[in-house]
């Protein structure tokens, strides 16, 4: 129960000038970052409840594609 906050990405996997409302929050992010490195989840991040970033996020990138390297 705390109120809402708003979060800059920065990346070229971020499409510029997009705004999402979806409501994440800090394991959200924590569980997104685990994903993009392969890492397994820890704590909250854990969460089968948990919505990490996905394509409304990374709209100029998929897993297993080549975009980035």
């Amino acid at each position: 129960g705390g109120g809402r906050v708003g979060a800059l990405l920065l990346s070229p996997f971020v499409p510029p000038g997009g705004t999402i409302g979806a409501p994440y929050d800090p394991f959200a992010l924590l569980a997104s970052i685990e994903g993009l490195f392969g890492l397994d989840p820890i704590g909250y991040a854990k969460d089968t409840k948990l919505k990490p970033f996905g394509p409304k996020v990374y709209g100029a990138w998929s897993p297993g594609s080549d975009a980035g390297s």
